[in-house]
């Protein structure tokens, strides 16, 4: 698939734990063109489809051609908790969700998630997205070395953003006006910076600025064989923390400081293009059935 439909008009960057030389492909990762973990088909028939297309809209559109002939199906398999089984068509028709931007937060200062909140546009009709959408940004390596975004459902995760993919996001829907490595290049900039004690005070000054967006300054700490509640809005606790959560921080902060700053259509526009990657429903993604949990 990728020799063959490569350069369909999708240049993204790097992965965030790529340092190699970037290279053109249509989707950074396969699971965006489509994210079915098994093709159901019909034996008897005859597939040269990938050497008969050379466009991926022309293969989504035989493949939605194939499914309503029940020749051959893509299946995203999620957890079934529910005698009825969830069942959910995607990108069989050209709309895509639009999602409306709700919050942007830390749901406390010592962890090291940031999360950004949607819901459908319930103007959208005929497309197919959970009631209620959270998608958590924290570094993902536990090394300070990746940074990004994942869709939360109610019991299954339904996609990963990298954080390069939301900056650039970011920086067209807000104009160029924001990025969410602040001062810095990339995650591991951060990260090396973080090494230097160069970023302890701007997570202060940033935390300071944007309390109303923290939902807790407060941790519970153990002392002697009793507990206590301690104020993490501190410089010298700030300083005590990893390397992973003070690049976690600084950039969470920055990616809250630049969703406070922007409009609110400018907002909604973001999150649905970073809901959209995540949930590979792009333009040239490919159509899929859904069946599990939401």
């Amino acid at each position: 698939m990728y020799t063959i439909c490569n350069g369909n008009h999708y240049d993204p960057p790097k992965n965030d734990d790529d340092d190699s030389e970037q290279k053109k492909t249509p989707f950074s990762d396969v699971n965006k063109w489509n994210p079915s973990d098994i093709w159901m088909c019909d034996c008897k028939a005859s597939w040269p489809l990938v050497t008969k297309y050379k466009m991926f809209h022309e293969f989504n559109n035989e493949l939605i051609h194939l499914f309503d002939e029940k020749k051959l199906i893509g299946v995203s398999l999620k957890k079934v908790e529910t005698d009825q089984v969830p069942y959910a068509k995607y990108n069989f028709v050209n709309k895509r969700p639009f999602v409306t931007a709700d919050d942007w937060y830390a749901k406390s200062f010592d962890s090291i998630d940031v999360y950004l909140k949607c819901s459908p546009d319930g103007r959208v009709k005929g497309v197919s997205a959970p009631a209620e959408i959270n998608i958590q940004y924290r570094d993902t390596s536990g090394k300070g070395s990746a940074y990004q975004g994942e869709v939360l459902g109610m019991a299954a995760k339904h996609g990963k953003c990298g954080g390069n993919v939301t900056n650039m996001i970011l920086q067209y829907a807000f104009h160029g006006l924001h990025s969410i490595w602040g001062d810095y290049n990339g995650a591991t900039d951060v990260r090396d910076k973080a090494k230097l004690g160069k970023v302890e005070d701007k997570i202060w000054k940033l935390a300071n600025t944007y309390k109303k967006r923290i939902k807790s300054f407060e941790k519970t700490v153990k002392v002697g064989k009793d507990t206590t509640k301690i104020n993490t809005l501190d410089k010298d606790w700030i300083e005590a923390q990893s390397t992973s959560w003070k690049m976690s921080k600084y950039i969470g902060l920055h990616l809250i400081k630049a969703f406070n700053q922007a409009s609110a259509a400018d907002r909604s526009a973001a999150l649905t293009s970073i809901f959209l990657y995540a949930t590979s429903q792009m333009e040239f993604s490919g159509p899929f059935i859904k069946i599990g949990s939401g």
